[in-house]
């Protein structure tokens, strides 16, 4: 019964794919997680198999279908010119948390979507989001964070995985509820992995643990924050996000209390985990490459020398502005995105895929196509400052393209750039002696540098 069983499975699963682009075998329940495994990531196992079945094919982790896309015009068919029919979040979102209304701004249904991004957005532009007025604040949490985390700790290894700067879409101060925050971001990432694997998934004890994190200590840690928010917030001028929520999420119908609870966590975790991620991966090849570091360093004290940095000195410091590039470019942080689902036939490249598929996008198809950044997979700055410099930077698209594009996006270059520079300005860095850490990604929802420490020092 057991084989007959397995036999009617795999019948099963492959009539639900037959009018799915072809992609490689999928195995009952586990789908390509053993050739994921094998192929050491998902980037990897997708550069594998676009070899095979070219810029569009299908996959399948766990309980998931997904109709993997490869390559800028692909992907920018889809984004842009079927926007109105690819803009649909798929529905993973109820299979983590089955009944759970709430779905914040990236699992949230497209109309209320447009309304919960346009209230963030305007919240962060009533700010200052985009303008130098902003900057201030970030300067003063960069203080912050050196005089808590790196003071403490010049001439001895900083752990850069657990030490992360924290947004600034909730002004919150106290240092060991955002110590509780950023590693339950970090388990909510290993948990989206973990989660993919239908019933099994349900059962790991790590999972249910992560999951029951989530809904018992981080949802109810912001909820903490924003009663708090609440108390000491008058009708004056706002704060942060929360502030704005307290004088006018009422007028928003899709921000409901739990549901603001929702939007607050997942910015908080965006914020933090690829902000500070790219700063870690920035340092990582810094540390690595000691020749590009000097070069950073001087055209700081050239062009800044001890006075406080500002976003504006970026126009005058392209080595610089190159480096941030080529590490958001090489790290891939975001390598697949968060799937998208079409909501009618479509075509790509010739090849149809049906009405409620779900997409992945490929991205190192992109950021790592050896077309257009020659030596695709080395870390070299000076590639932005010589040929088609236009095209390398349009095809550099680390916070997505179209209408779910990352909405932090002004407000991650500012502070990468101003955490970076501040960083180096004031510190010489350098991996503690005998450290074997690699430039080789840890496997997991995004792409990030394996634990290390840094050893700063005052310059």
């Amino acid at each position: 019964m057991t084989g007959v069983a397995a036999l009617l499975l795999i019948f099963y699963l492959r009539s639900k794919r037959e009018k799915l682009p072809p992609g490689p075998f999928a195995f009952p329940v586990i789908g390509n997680l053993l050739q994921i495994v094998l192929s050491g990531s998902l980037v990897k196992f997708c550069k594998k198999y676009r070899e095979i079945y070219g810029e569009v094919f299908t996959m399948r982790l766990g309980g998931y279908t997904r109709v993997v896309i490869s390559g800028y015009d692909n992907l920018h068919h889809i984004l842009i010119s079927l926007a109105e029919h690819t803009s649909s979040r798929s529905m993973t979102f109820q299979k983590f948390f089955p009944g759970k209304k709430e779905r914040g701004l990236l699992w949230a249904h497209t109309s209320d979507w447009k309304a919960i991004r346009t209230f963030s957005l305007l919240t962060l532009r009533d700010r200052g989001m985009g303008r130098a007025a902003f900057e201030p604040e970030i300067v003063e949490e960069i203080e912050k964070y050196m005089e808590h985390y790196i003071q403490p700790s010049l001439g001895q290894p900083l752990d850069m995985y657990s030490n992360l700067p924290r947004p600034l879409l909730m002004s919150y101060h106290n240092w060991s509820i955002t110590n509780v925050l950023n590693s339950l971001v970090r388990s909510s990432l290993k948990m989206s992995f973990l989660g993919n694997l239908p019933i099994i998934g349900e059962h790991i004890p790590v999972v249910k643990k992560l999951r029951t994190d989530l809904q018992e200590i981080s949802l109810p840690t912001i909820r903490k924050c924003i009663e708090e928010r609440r108390q000491q917030f008058s009708s004056g001028e706002p704060q942060c996000l929360v502030d704005q929520y307290l004088l006018q999420g009422g007028n928003v119908d899709a921000l409901t209390g739990e549901n603001t609870v929702e939007l607050c966590f997942q910015l908080y975790n965006a914020g933090t985990e690829t902000t500070s991620t790219t700063l870690r991966w920035a340092l990582l090849f810094l540390c690595k490459n000691p020749d590009v570091l000097k070069k950073v360093q001087k055209e700081i004290d050239d062009n800044i020398g001890q006075r406080s940095a500002t976003y504006k000195d970026h126009l005058d410091m392209p080595y610089t502005d190159a480096v941030l590039l080529e590490t958001q470019r090489l790290s891939n942080i975001v390598n697949s995105s968060l799937p998208r689902n079409v909501d009618r036939d479509i075509y790509v490249g010739g090849t149809l895929i049906p009405a409620g598929s779900d997409l992945l996008f490929n991205m190192a198809s992109i950021l790592h196509d050896p077309k257009v950044f020659e030596e695709a997979d080395k870390f070299k700055p000076e590639r932005y400052l010589t040929g088609d410099i236009t095209l390398k930077k349009k095809r550099t698209i680390p916070f997505g393209i179209g209408r779910r594009a990352c909405l932090g996006e002004s407000l991650a270059k500012v502070e990468l750039f101003l955490f970076f520079v501040n960083f180096l300005q004031k510190y010489n860095i350098c991996l503690p002696e005998g450290s074997k850490v690699t430039t080789e990604p840890m496997i997991s929802v995004i792409s990030s540098p394996q634990p290390y420490g840094v050893v700063f020092s005052c310059r």
